[in-house]
């Protein structure tokens, strides 16, 4: 579509009126009168209304909110563990006896049933969570979906192996918002090869509509001690790099 010339501001200097009042709103230009400045508008009813739908006003503006996040340091890293089973890990992280990484405990991500190739896991959506339009946003759902996938085979490993996503699918089946409450994924292990596996998951809200399924491979490696401090279990492909 091409975009409409630039309007001129009435009462000031300002040009380019495209971004605030629309290309709908500048056809009726120069005929009208259009103040930026001091947001005065001559023009047709309905254009009144476009251009007061589309100019951001002070009570439009919403309310400041304040986070506090706190995390505490999560000690050894599971790679650097050598006698130590990821169903053992999981399992430690349910009972606590396992502090989590930060990203799971600044996004509330939690543990809640670990067996050999199947896991489930919850996260609290809240409000700071939401994108442009109220949702969830699409890349704080596919930690948890990637990290419950990556867990799900990791739990089935042997003692002496690690893992790292290769790669992650995610399809978006219903919004979900603020007021859905708890999300849940449960994820199973699909095949495990030698040096790769597969997993598939189902995420529901809290009222158990299905929101969302995702699937993942992982590299099934030996563990080895990270060059460098904070690689863990739910960085993903980064710690490949």
């Amino acid at each position: 579509m091409k975009r409409a010339a630039a309007a001129r501001c009435q009462g000031c200097d300002y040009r380019d009126l495209w971004p605030i009042y629309g290309t709908a709103v500048q056809r009726s230009l120069p005929g009208g009168l259009l103040r930026h400045c001091e947001g005065a508008v001559r023009l047709t009813p309905s254009r009144r209304a476009l251009a007061s739908r589309r100019k951001m006003s002070e009570a439009q503006v919403s309310g400041t909110h304040t986070a506090h996040i706190e995390w505490q340091d999560q000690g050894p890293l599971f790679a650097t563990q050598a006698e130590a089973t990821g169903l053992t890990y999981l399992r430690g992280l349910i009972s606590g006896d396992i502090i989590a990484p930060p990203v799971a405990q600044v996004l509330g991500i939690e543990v809640v049933k670990a067996d050999p190739g199947t896991v489930q896991f919850t996260m609290p959506v809240k409000n700071f969570f939401t994108n442009h339009l109220g949702l969830l946003a699409g890349g704080i759902l596919s930690t948890l979906i990637d990290t419950a996938l990556g867990c799900s085979i990791l739990s089935a490993v042997p003692e002496d192996k690690d893992i790292v996503t290769l790669d992650l699918n995610v399809d978006f089946l219903r919004p979900v918002r603020d007021a859905s409450g708890l999300v849940t994924v449960d994820a199973e292990v699909v095949h495990l090869g030698r040096n790769r596996g597969l997993a598939s998951c189902r995420v529901v809200d809290s009222e158990g509509k299905l929101c969302a399924v995702g699937k993942s491979s992982c590299l099934v490696r030996s563990k080895q001690r990270p060059a460098t401090p904070g690689t863990g279990l739910l960085d993903g492909a980064e710690s490949r790099r």
